[in-house]
């Protein structure tokens, strides 16, 4: 189940994508519930509560939104990060309760990188991390698989065997479907994130299952087709 947190902008689409436009880019944060008949699971935390630095005038509505789906914050058992980049951590400190899993290349990375943002100092350094590394089976049913590029340790999750992918930031916006090989300028590394679009795109169109992508509208819930040399999406409602 989709959680939007906020939408908001904080650049253009050529700032964002080199591409020959000057309009805003426009965006949903998205997180995901996943219930199962013994789990109770976030992934990803969206951009956190007010006030904070990234997108400080974009109020975060992710505990009324978990609230409308009749969950409260400590049923929460697991929070599972793709990333950890501001716009996917914000609620960590929300579940106490809960297992937060995440990359330890990941951590290591935005330690070094990041280590003296408010952001990451409360809702990522201050808490305790089950941290992994490679492919893990977390929970039944829920797999964290490498999806390097985006961040040095970005993982995707496959639900149900493969039944459905939640991919984090593989792809942010329609233009990198498109055109996988589009880089975006949060991508630590452009080469590496386009190529793992290039790999998994085609398997992920062929097989037909439900993907979802943090920043894609209207929920991040769809499927991916083929479209000419590139990729279409195709929202699930």
């Amino acid at each position: 189940m989709p959680l939007r947190d906020t939408e908001a902008s904080f650049g253009t689409m050529r700032e964002a994508f080199g591409v020959d436009s000057d309009e805003p880019w426009v965006l949903p944060f998205h997180a995901y519930l996943v219930r199962g008949a013994r789990l109770t699971a976030i992934v990803d935390t969206g951009v956190g509560p007010l006030p904070r630095e990234f997108l400080p005038d974009a109020e975060g509505h992710l505990p009324g939104r978990l609230a409308a789906a009749g969950v409260r914050p400590e049923e929460v058992e697991l929070v599972v990060l793709t990333h950890l980049h501001v716009d996917h951590v914000g609620w960590n400190t929300l579940f106490g309760r809960a297992r937060i899993v995440a990359n330890r290349v990941d951590l290591e990375y935005f330690r070094e990188a990041r280590g003296d943002r408010e952001y990451f100092r409360r809702e990522v350094a201050a808490l305790e991390l089950d941290l992994v590394e490679g492919e893990a089976e977390i929970a039944p049913g829920l797999r964290l698989v490498p999806a390097y590029g985006h961040t040095p340790g970005h993982m995707r999750v496959e639900v149900g065997g493969g039944a459905a992918h939640l991919l984090g930031d593989v792809a942010v916006h329609e233009l990198q479907l498109a055109d996988p090989g589009l880089a975006y300028s949060a991508e630590v590394d452009a080469s590496r994130a386009a190529a793992l679009r290039a790999e998994l795109l085609p398997r992920l169109a062929d097989a037909g299952v439900p993907v979802a992508l943090g920043h894609l509208s209207p929920d991040g819930l769809g499927r991916i087709r083929r479209a000419g040399d590139g990729f279409a999406w195709e929202p699930l409602r």
